[in-house]
């Protein structure tokens, strides 16, 4: 949130990061030999209340940091936000 150059490869860094986190998690509890067989991330994985609780954690923590960003470019310094123009077209 807080990257100005926030491009497509970031995201794809992003997916992959948390695609592997839940498939690295799957590994662990499905392999019968793992110490972590029917470990509390299976069960975390699948509850209701275990994601409300990151989706909110998350928003009361992005939020004012996505509020502040745009009091500074939009209220305070808007000179130093706005679009340059291109000046090698006509």
């Amino acid at each position: 949130m807080n990257t100005r150059n926030w491009t497509t490869n970031l995201a794809k860094f992003s997916l992959i990061s948390l695609v592997g986190t839940l498939f690295n998690l799957f590994l662990a509890d499905v392999f019968p030999t793992g110490h972590l067989k029917g470990a509390i991330y299976a069960i975390l994985l699948t509850s209701l209340k275990y994601w409300l609780m990151m989706f909110i954690v998350i928003v009361s923590s992005m939020l004012p940091l996505y509020f502040i960003k745009q009091i500074r470019e939009v209220v305070m310094w808007p000179q130093f936000y706005r679009q340059q123009k291109n000046f090698m077209t006509k």
